[in-house]
Parts: structure tokens; sequence; C-alpha cells
């Protein structure tokens, strides 16, 4: 996998799991990754608030604009 891919893809992971912890109010979460042969799946999933309507969306932003960079969409 290019270096590239591994910063972003950890890059995400971070920015994912620091919104559980500052925001969420979740008391778990679970992440799990697959590599296919053209694709990488990363998952964050946490039993959250999520973000209202009104939330900041920064983070989400950055994680949008990291998945596109690399041609992928995120979920």
């Amino acid at each position: 996998m290019p270096e590239q891919v591994v910063e972003h893809v950890l890059a995400v992971l971070r920015e994912a799991l620091s919104n559980v912890a500052g925001h969420s109010h979740a008391t778990r979460a679970e992440v799990s990754v697959e590599v296919g042969n053209a694709a990488l799946t990363l998952v964050v999933t946490d039993n959250g608030v999520g973000v209202g309507e009104q939330g900041r969306r920064s983070g989400l932003r950055n994680i949008e604009e990291r998945t596109g960079r690399l041609g992928g969409t995120p979920g």
C-alpha cells in the first residue's frame, strides 16, 4: 500500500476516534479495516449521540476531503 494512502488512513482514523472521544458521549467504539484488491474500507462505529444539525462539522469535513483526495467516498 502506498505510503500516502497509509498516512491518510491513519489521519482519518485519528480524526474519527477524536470525534468519538470528544463529542459523541459514547461508551464504546469499534474499528474495522478491510483491504481488497483495489479498495480499502475503514469503518468506525460507536454508540454515541452523533453530530446534531447545529454541531461543528470540521472533523467530518476533513475526513471527506481526505477520502476524496484518494478517490474514495465517506460513508
